[in-house]
């Protein structure tokens, strides 16, 4: 257990969630005017502390908890040998200030900790192309966009079902949205939350809204001007379902691993995807990029003409003999979405 202490207002705790291995809540802890923590208890029978302490607006001291080591992350944990200190309003430097405002809006986003719930009005300004990825979960549609309201801007990433239900240029009462931190560049953003999040159409805006000074896409895709392919780590034949694309394994009588779709199907009636993943370098920048059958064959057919028998050692070859290539790729899933030779 750390010596530090903590201390500040309880906010916001949360229902008990089952976890992989323990049951927890969760709460904001403001420990400034402006600035809050998340802290995760995983013993429950403390709940009942916190909630008092949130409505009483009573302040606490918090000792004997520990720090989230991942690197992305300021949590603080919390288990059965916590102490916990309550304390007067005098003895804090800062008043309690709500952290999910009623008229939360997206400018107000700094202020909330990862994993935490707001729910807001905002208009979709912009929304990428669906894209299948791999998780942990298994193979998931996803796509992401951009929330304006009339005081700020965010990234917001739908999943699955909640793909289907917006629409670039509508507005939305959002429920639910979870807090967010993206591990490339440490900027918070929002998606609904499994389960208890909601998307509702609403009526637009009547006042002007903020509108950002960059390409929202700029938001989703990173540009390589003078890329090279400095070697290919995976090249590989996929079976995919007849129905939803998603892997089958290489039998006769094969099944969708999509837990989704699960149709068992005849192998000779799927379709065949050719996938490779490679490392491309420009100046100090090294990164795996996937390339995906349609941009794959794009890249093939930049230096020679398609065999009907394609290989992997053709494949592997012509990606390495590639000059100087222009390359755009999703910061997250890093799928190639479109290349050029670079003249």
């Amino acid at each position: 257990m750390a010596n530090e202490s903590i201390t500040g207002f309880v906010q916001n705790v949360s229902p008990i969630r089952s976890g992989p291995k323990k049951n927890f809540f969760d709460f904001q802890l403001q420990t400034e005017s402006d600035k809050s923590v998340r802290a995760i208890c995983f013993s429950p029978p403390k709940r009942k502390l916190f909630v008092e302490c949130e409505n009483d607006s009573t302040p606490v001291k918090i000792c004997k908890f520990t720090r989230d080591n991942k690197e992305d992350s300021s949590d603080i944990l919390m288990g059965d040998y916590i102490v916990v200190k309550k304390l007067e309003t005098q003895d804090v430097s800062f008043p309690k200030k709500d952290l999910i405002a009623a008229d939360f809006n997206l400018s107000m986003l700094q202020t909330i900790s990862p994993q935490q719930l707001v729910s807001l009005k905002a208009k979709l300004l912009h929304l990428q192309k669906e894209q299948v990825i791999n998780t942990p979960q298994g193979v998931l549609k996803m796509a992401e966009g951009l929330l304006v309201d009339v005081q700020g801007s965010a990234k917001i990433t739908f999943w699955e079902d909640d793909v289907k239900k917006v629409v670039a240029g509508k507005t939305y009462e959002f429920k639910n949205l979870r807090v967010k931190k993206d591990k490339l560049n440490g900027n918070l953003y929002v998606n609904p939350a499994k389960g208890i999040g909601s998307i509702l159409p609403c009526e637009d805006f009547k006042c002007d809204l903020f509108i950002p000074d960059y390409d929202p896409s700029q938001l989703m895709t990173c540009t390589l001007n003078k890329a090279e392919i400095a070697g290919v780590t995976e090249v590989r034949l996929d079976y995919c379902c007849f129905k939803c694309n998603s892997h089958v394994e290489e039998k006769k009588i094969t099944t969708c691993e999509n837990a989704r779709c699960k149709l068992t199907q005849r192998l000779d009636k799927c379709k065949k995807k050719w996938y490779a993943r490679a490392l491309v370098t420009e100046d100090d920048v090294n990164v795996y990029v996937v390339f995906r059958d349609d941009v794959l064959m794009k890249a093939l057919s930049l230096s020679a003409a398609i065999p009907s028998n394609l290989t992997k050692e053709f494949i592997v070859e012509k990606l390495l003999l590639l000059e100087t290539i222009q390359l755009t790729y999703h910061s997250r899933s890093k799928l190639v979405e479109s290349l050029e030779l670079t003249w």
